[in-house]
């Protein structure tokens, strides 16, 4: 029980930080964050028997560390949530629009119910809490870094088929270049 009050009070720290953080803007090449990720959680990928496919990633404007977070935490979420039925399969792509870079983080997993999908980023929302251990706050802090740099995460999921979570973020600085300040 302390070690679980100890884990969810270190999350909402970590959470209500995010709040005060000064963001340190600088240009990210995000296909080596993402090789990174994938290089130092290539045991748990292969252990399960994961096939990971990495697209051509556009750079975005970001803090490396947070950005590292986000992507990092939608990885680890993929490999928790797999349908032990079938191989599993998480593919990261990217496209650069209006100002935007666009990474979807796709699996094949067990996919998140309708009725759970816009609650999935509330803080200790968890769809089954059975199912693995957490904290409930790794959506909702993932949420809460995008939005400080004024970007977006959105779901689209289907039970027993698989989850993609889409993460804008912006490719410039700028406040002229009209698609940054944009969310759709």
């Amino acid at each position: 029980g302390a070690d679980s009050i100890s884990t969810v009070t270190s999350g909402l720290v970590r959470f209500i930080r995010l709040g005060q953080m000064d963001i340190e803007w600088e240009p990210l090449d995000i296909n080596s964050v993402v090789a990174g990720i994938v290089t130092s959680m290539e045991f748990q990928m292969r252990k399960k028997g994961v096939v990971v496919h990495l697209g051509d990633l556009p750079p975005c404007m970001g803090d490396l560390v947070l950005i590292t977070q986000v992507f990092s935490n939608l990885i680890d979420n993929a490999l928790k949530y797999l349908d032990v039925h079938r191989p599993g399969e998480i593919t990261v792509a990217g496209q650069a629009e209006k100002g935007w870079s666009i990474y979807s983080i796709t699996d094949n997993g067990i996919g998140i119910p309708p009725q759970h999908q816009k609650q999935v980023f509330q803080v200790f929302h968890r769809v089954d809490p059975r199912r693995e251990r957490g904290d409930g706050l790794g959506l909702s802090i993932i949420q809460r870094i995008l939005e400080r740099h004024r970007g977006k995460i959105q779901l689209q999921s289907v039970p027993g088929e698989g989850s993609t979570f889409s993460i804008y973020l912006p490719r410039v600085m700028e406040d002229s270049d009209e698609g940054v300040m944009e969310k759709d």
